[in-house]
């Protein structure tokens, strides 16, 4: 997906439209391991997969972090690419 139609997407589903830009370029950026996943929520919003990495998962993240499907995705992405940073920063807002 383009980054427009991923920002016309997310602004569909109630992000803002600053949000959504900002999302849309991150999510052009997913780890492979990740796309499937965000394919398949792009397709039907209530099809939330769950993925674990570094004691953290996107359920998780959703249920006690409150972060939306895209946003806990992301985090999940930070964790894959830079572990010790998103764990720290994590640690510090949780």
């Amino acid at each position: 997906m383009t980054n427009t139609e991923i920002t016309r997407l997310l602004i569909h589903r109630g992000f803002t439209e600053r949000n959504a830009r900002l999302v849309a370029s991150e999510i052009n950026q997913l780890h492979p391991s990740l796309i499937p996943l965000w394919e398949r929520w792009a397709k039907n919003a209530s099809v939330c997969d769950d993925f674990s990495v570094e004691g953290y998962s996107i359920k998780s993240l959703m249920e006690k972090q409150r972060m939306t499907y895209p946003a806990a995705l992301l985090t999940i992405d930070w964790l894959l690419k830079e572990p010790e940073k998103a764990k720290t920063s994590l640690r510090r807002h949780h």
